[in-house]
């Protein structure tokens, strides 16, 4: 692959290292920093000065020997960065010279050029039936003999490239180094990030190594043994610079304990390479025909070049854990080029692709400073690291691609066709079908669902363009979710009641302190009013901050990208210059410049990308701090058992609590390992340390990326393997996970689009253009961070209010005092109060001030004014129901069923709470420490070799379970399963005809004989017929508002909306009303979150402008499991929620009956 490797020189200043460090694990990088991935990317990251004299020494020693003298002081800061001390050395000798460098660099891009040259071989001359046969597989329409299924395909494509590449890629290591092997009897992955799902079982923690005076560098430790460990002499002389004895070092030995270190590192490491190197490769995502096809097309036709982003950042994991490594030089940048840039000749110096195209040395640095430039700000330039990494990941995905569509052409019994044969007329046919076919495919998939995107940007090119069309429709339904909760919370007292127990429920004082059963102060003395009391504030406070910020979240993220889509509207990246292709040869295609490389205004075009960024980012920013800040997933009630809060970690937290939300003090939590927990799997816990490990924590969250774990956790909710998996999210973290994905998703798609240099910015710059940006759509989020309503804002006397309201309904007085009209009314003053002594007066302060118009629309959405409902120290209870003059009986009957079910429910949780004391009390007895506390032991190695054992046998039948479900819920999609219980699947079967039959009779009107001789009774002469009747009208079939007739729905499916509308007292369920949704042609987002999204398709009955509030349909989904029936309370909350859209009983009648 053409290469340019900059070789500049220099090392960062080191007075600038320390600042640089405390951006590395910014919370607004969202889980990923290149940096922190490629220590040599820049410059090796907090140097100490005697390595920085020393690399410039060797580097003018190199350039005086002709870049022939070994650089030895290179292993010495590999060293210094973790290399050889705490995770094995880089495949590549870093002490080897320049030229072996270069040589090395050559060598596997002309490897990569060879294996990508043969894939475009294949594809130009075959691609139709190359696809034809992959959708014929895919879709079980291919069998025979000797015809294999296409997951058998694929395993056999991967064990090809697989051999391939250990025989004439990976190489032996000459002394300490690492190999780079595949296991060589490994076999596809299956899941989706398969990286991930190996990380996260086997992480135990995060290890800090101070390396200077607040610089501190990270390795991941492991529950299994391969974990490396050398503090030899001959590393200590290393680090001294002295390399002399590199040569003869050993691995160390195998130490043993309660962690493990250097058992089988290498053999270890080669058994899941693959899965950190090449995670695309996976069972899950290519058995989708379109995925697959988009793969194999894509990746032949577009040069290499085009994907070395895309292939960088899906081994970030990979580098970052030193998992993966190779060869590195902290001298060297990397950016890869087709050579000939911008030349229309045919071969765009394909000839020439396995050349390093300039080694550009510090004298001629400042002549390719522009072009350098150019891919720098578009993320394209690259760490030697990376870039070795790349050319092995497009080689291993050249092969396998490669193996693939020859076996396609072998089953399609064709043979292969030869480019150089073909006209240019007829290759340009070939590849404008395949783009039909792909289009084609997609369409039958149907909508295209949130779960598809991470899958199926591993397979597309890097974005040409902002795609706003891909996030808009999210977006907006989360805003319409987000308008309907704040009204409901300052409207309907039992929604606000229960958002608010909710929010108790989730506090962090329902955690244990330092491993043992006592939870902090205010859950301990709830039943102390004062306590209580001012647990309530707390969650008030979060409540009504979390509704105004989520309402303008949705507002700021779309108005955002809309200003992006704008810019580029007018300023397109790549220019006017259309992309070349070069059908008379490969026809390949490649762009003729990075984008924005003409851009003679580019520091505007920068300014809008870096604002962009930073809006989205402090919006995401909002949701991850709800994990960090406030431990909401420690805290719920299915995790909360399993961590508790450590002095040590925390310090001394005084009974008061943070107000702020941006700026409040991070909470760490501490695993609570219970002896005998940890025989089995535990898939609670599971969870709980994807979020705290991967979202949570500080510096370990930098592994992985957030958006790759909310992703994951995203796919438990949606396509659970139990009933019981998907009850782990409460409705809160469930909320928390959706919002934090969305808008992770978003800042993953404008980094791949356009990096920006938002990230070098201090602190308080980008906090300065967040809330400068706000001034236009919401007001100032840091001015109102800490929200403090009960500080002479909000009247005592109405605070007051809300706290009997609270206390009433969970049973903490004798007898209800509030009725459900003056509880109304109490929200109202509530809600009055807040926008006239607190949000209004703080905007008219602020540094930033927003325009009125914003907060008037505030007051829409809240459904009060600042000039209603004034405060009077006399003023009496209001009962709104009685002014609107509404019926009281059913309401109040119903709010007393309510109190009643919140006091129930207490109790519960208290009866809950002394048993498990009183079985921990039993274990205690027997000599078994329930609380053991430890920092994070390591589990039985005995017994975690059953546990992988176990897994191992169990992973490949739940991948068959979850392959069925979405084979079913894809063919669902475009029709060829029809949904159960739908109009089109009949419940019975077809009856046969009982007519008698007729008896043969001959011309002669005789009767015939029989085949056995027996004679048949005679015809009857034929008597006088009785008048004919009059003709019956038949009834005519109802029609529809369009004039045709009715559509049909079968009885389950027509009982349920019958239920959901309140027109029988029987019950349904989550799983009901999905089928019921998808029967009218509303299909499931498929994202998580406590609601289900239902977009309107091209399937539905009713034209789109009958149901203009019907473009997508959201319901609460019931906690209680998909299938199990939910409460009356909840199924009649979903049809007033179609309702308020539209979607009536008396208009759902209109379209449809129930099928006779």
């Amino acid at each position: 692959m053409p290469l340019i490797v900059a070789t500049n020189g220099s090392i960062p200043d080191i007075n600038s290292l320390a600042s640089v460090n405390a951006l590395s694990y910014d919370p607004l990088l969202l889980g990923k920093n290149r940096a922190l991935a490629d220590s040599f990317y820049h410059g090796c990251m907090g140097l100490h000065p005697q390595y920085h004299y020393a690399m410039q020494q060797a580097y003018q020693q190199s350039q005086q020997s002709n870049r022939n003298r070994r650089m030895g002081e290179q292993r010495s800061v590999c060293c210094f960065l973790g290399y050889g001390t705490d995770s094995m050395w880089p495949p590549f000798d870093p002490g080897h010279t320049h030229g072996a460098l270069k040589a090395e660099l050559n060598k596997h891009s002309g490897l990569a050029a060879q294996r990508w040259i043969e894939l475009n071989r294949l594809v130009t001359g075959n691609e139709r039936e190359i696809q034809d046969t992959i959708d014929k597989l895919a879709n079980g329409k291919l069998k025979g003999d000797g015809i294999l299924s296409l997951e058998r395909y694929l395993a056999r494509s991967w064990e090809m490239a697989r051999d391939v590449y250990n025989s004439e890629h990976a190489r032996e290591p000459e002394h300490m180094e690492s190999d780079f092997y595949l296991d060589p009897k490994g076999t596809i992955a299956l899941e989706h990030s398969s990286d991930l799902t190996n990380f996260a079982v086997d992480f135990l923690q995060d290890v800090p190594v101070p390396i200077r005076q607040g610089i501190y560098r990270h390795y991941p430790l492991y529950r299994h043994g391969a974990n490396y460990k050398d503090m030899g002499e001959t590393v200590n002389e290393i680090m001294r610079l002295d390399n002399t004895n590199f040569g003869e070092m050993k691995f160390p030995e195998t130490e043993t304990g309660n962690i493990t270190f250097n058992k089988n590192v290498a053999g270890h490491l080669r058994n899941i390479r693959a899965k950190f190197l090449v995670p695309h490769i996976n069972l899950t995502d290519l058995i989708n025909p379109h995925n697959l096809l988009t793969f194999i097309h894509y990746r032949a036709r577009l040069v290499p070049t085009e994907f070395v982003l895309i292939d960088n950042d899906l081994c970030y994991l990979g580098r970052h854990s030193k998992i993966l490594s190779g060869a590195c030089d902290p001298m060297c940048h990397v950016y890869f080029t087709p050579t000939h840039f911008g030349d229309l000749s045919p071969n765009l110096g394909l000839e020439s692709y396995d050349e390093v195209h300039k080694h550009i040395d510090q004298d001629s640095w400042k002549q390719f400073r522009e072009p350098w430039d150019v891919h720098e700000r578009t993320g394209q330039a690259f760490g030697v690291t990376e870039a070795w990494l790349i050319m092995q990941s497009q080689s291993i995905t050249y092969l396998f691609l490669s193996s693939l569509c020859k076996q396609m052409i072998e089953v399609a019994k064709c043979e292969e066709a030869d480019p150089e044969a073909l006209t240019k007329e007829e290759k340009e046919a070939i590849e404008t079908d395949a783009l039909a076919k792909i289009k084609e495919v997609k369409g039958r998939n149907g909508t295209e669902k949130w779960q598809d995107l991470a899958s199926l940007r591993q397979y597309e090119p890097p974005p040409e363009k902002l795609n706003l069309e891909r996030y808009q429709g999210a977006l907006q339904s989360k805003r319409e979710r987000a308008e309907d909760h704040i009204l409901r919370l300052f409207d309907e007292p039992e929604y606000f009641v229960e958002t608010i127990l909710e929010q108790k429920d989730h506090h962090w004082q329902n955690l244990t302190f330092d491993y043992g059963d006592k939870r902090y102060y205010h859950i301990e003395g709830y039943t102390d009013p004062q306590k209580r009391h001012e647990l309530y504030i707390d969650c008030i406070r979060s409540v009504l901050r979390r509704a105004v910020f989520d309402l303008y979240i949705w507002i700021i993220a779309e108005t955002t990208l809309l200003e992006v889509d704008a810019w580029e509207r007018n300023k397109p990246p790549y220019g006017t210059d259309p992309i070349i292709c070069n059908a008379s040869t490969r026809n390949t295609k490649t762009r003729p410049r990075p984008k924005w490389a003409g851009d003679d205004s580019y520091e505007v075009t920068e300014e809008h990308y870096v604002n962009a960024h930073i809006m989205i980012r402090y919006c995401a920013l909002f949701f991850l701090l709800e994990f960090r800040n406030k431990a909401i997933h420690g805290a719920s009630e299915e995790m909360r058992d399993h961590y508790c809060v450590t002095e040590r970690e925390n310090g001394n937290r005084d009974e008061m609590f943070d107000k702020g939300h941006y700026k409040s003090s991070r909470i760490n939590l501490k695993l609570k390992r219970r002896k005998g927990d940890y025989e089995g799997e535990n898939q609670t816990l599971n969870v709980g340390k994807l979020i705290e490990n991967f979202i949570s924590h500080k510096t370990s969250s930098m592994y992985v990326g957030v958006r790759k774990v909310t992703e994951q956790l995203q796919r438990c909710l949606d396509d659970p393997d139990d009933a019981n998996t998907s009850k782990i999210f409460s409705n809160l973290v469930a909320d928390t996970i959706d919002s934090l994905d969305l808008l992770a998703e978003i800042a993953e798609h404008l980094e791949l689009h356009h990096r920006a240099a938002w990230a070098m910015l201090l602190n308080e710059d980008r906090e300065d253009i967040f809330s400068a940006k706000l001034t236009m759509v919401s007001p100032d989020f840091m001015t109102l961070d800490s929200f403090p309503f009960e500080k002479s804002h909000v009247p005592k006397k109405r605070i007051n209010r809300i706290f009997r309201l609270l206390d009433e309904m969970q049973g903490f007085n004798d007898e209800v005092t509030i009725n459900h009209g003056q509880a109304r009314g109490d929200l109202k003053r509530l809600g009055a109060s807040l926008l006239r002594d607190l949000i209004w007066p703080t905007n008219a302060t602020s540094k930033q001030r927003t325009l009125d118009v914003v907060l008037k629309r505030l007051e829409q959405h809240i459904g009060v004014r600042r000039d209603q409902y004034p405060f009077h120290e006399d003023e009496q209870p209001l009962d709104l129901d009685q002014e609107e003059k509404l019926p009281p009986s059913a309401l109040d009957t119903r709010w007393r069923h309510l109190s009643q079910y919140w006091k129930d429910d207490n109790e519960r949780r208290r009866n809950a709470r002394r048993n498990k004391k009183k079985r921990d009390k039993k274990k205690a007895a027997r000599g078994i420490n329930p609380n053991a506390g430890f920092e994070d032991p390591v589990a039985d190695e005995i017994k975690r070799r059953q546990i992988l054992e176990a897994r191992q046998k169990d992973e490949l039948d739940r991948w068959h379970r979850r392959t069925q479900r979405r084979k079913d819920k894809l063919l669902q999609r475009h029709g060829k399963l029809k949904v159960p219980g739908s109009s089109a699947q009949d419940e019975s079967a077809s009856e046969k005809s009982t007519s008698p039959g007729l008896v043969p009779v001959d011309n002669d009107g005789d009767v015939e004989m029989t085949d056995d001789n027996t004679l048949q009774p005679q015809v009857q002469p034929q008597q006088p017929l009785p008048p004919v009747p009059p003709t019956r009208q038949l009834p005519q079939p109802a029609l529809a508002p369009d004039n045709r007739p009715v559509g049909e729905l079968n009885k389950r499916i027509w009982n349920t909306f019958k239920c959901i509308f309140g027109q029988t007292g029987e019950m349904t369920s989550w799983s009901d009303v999905v089928r019921a949704m998808n029967a009218i042609g509303y299909q499931d987002e498929g994202r998580g979150g406590s609601h289900g999204v239902f977009l309107r398709t091209e399937n539905c009955r009713w034209p789109a402008n009958q149901l203009p509030n019907g473009k997508n349909l959201q319901l609460s989904k019931y906690h209680g499991g998909s299938q199990a029936n939910a409460p009356r309370g909840k199924t009649k909350d979903w049809g007033t929620r179609l309702a308020l859209r539209g979607l009536t009983w008396g208009f759902l009648k209109q379209w449809y009956r129930q099928k006779m």
